[in-house]
């Protein structure tokens, strides 16, 4: 396989604590050694819901602000579920960063 076909996904949640979630978020640049694009799939996860107190319907505001700290960190896919809310959200996010 070529190598620019690689992507890194650090698998935010299956298995991991809310604490184990939050800190890959904030340690994600660590990854950004290797090379490699990062993905990251934050959409309407548990941990959100655990953190905000909110059914999945309700985690929108969550994961736009984990996609924020994705991006600071050096993400450059992300998975969502709410592809136009995140689009217009990313786009002011970094257009104000």
């Amino acid at each position: 396989m070529a190598a620019d076909r690689i992507c890194i996904d650090p698998g935010i949640g299956f298995g991991k604590t809310v604490e184990d979630n939050i800190t890959i978020l904030k340690r994600l640049s660590v990854l950004s050694r290797l090379e490699a694009p990062i993905v990251i799939g934050t959409s309407r996860k548990s941990f959100i819901g655990k953190m905000l107190d909110v059914e999945s319907d309700k985690r929108l505001e969550g994961t736009l602000a984990t996609l924020a700290r994705a991006t600071d960190e050096g993400a450059s896919i992300l998975r969502v579920h709410d592809v136009a809310a995140a689009r217009r959200f990313m786009t002011m996010y970094l257009a104000c960063r």
